[in-house]
């Protein structure tokens, strides 16, 4: 329930900062949205390795059903997944600051109105995705009361079974496949 009620939120939240933000520079953020996932999907494997090293886990679980993972690629896919994360929050910072400096496009009077409601529906999509992306990477958290949320939570049981094409992507690309 509470995962349920936190995704919910989030989505609305998500919502009105992108309608605050406007379409334009949604677009750019979609931009470097993409470049981040990129270069974290190219550098998460090698990072994750090392964290693996550092840091060992023994028992990894998921209860989440639909999963392709298994114990014994468990670990590694949730130490990519970190890598994934830290990775790809510095891209994206960076690309923050550069789009910050083209923020005068996103002040056009003609086409403001416009401009903030497509721009809070993309940002629900990125949030969305996101969200996916945090679901699938943490289903294996061994942590009971995570467990217990997850599989409690219908919301968060659909976002990762209802797109099972990148959620088994999501899956090849962490695990090294």
């Amino acid at each position: 329930m509470i995962l349920t009620v936190g995704i919910i939120v989030i989505l609305i939240i998500s919502f009105s900062f992108g309608r605050h933000r406007g379409l334009l520079r949604m677009l750019f953020g979609l931009v470097s949205y993409v470049v981040a996932i990129l270069i974290a999907k190219a550098s998460s494997t090698i990072v994750g390795t090392k964290l693996a090293a550092l840091f060992p886990i023994v028992k990894t679980t998921s209860q989440t059903g639909g999963s392709a993972l298994t114990a014994d690629n468990g670990n590694q896919f949730l130490y990519n997944g970190i890598a994934f994360i830290i990775i790809f929050i510095i891209v994206r910072l960076i690309c923050r600051w550069v789009i910050r400096r083209f923020n005068l496009i996103t002040k056009l009077p003609v086409i403001h109105q416009v401009n903030a409601l497509l721009g809070g529906v993309m940002n629900v999509l990125l949030t969305y995705v996101t969200i996916f992306f945090l679901l699938t990477i943490f289903q294996v958290w061994p942590s009971d009361w995570w467990q217990t949320q997850m599989s409690t939570s219908g919301l968060a049981t659909w976002i990762i079974n209802s797109t099972p094409v990148l959620s088994q992507q999501v899956v090849y690309w962490l695990t090294g496949q």
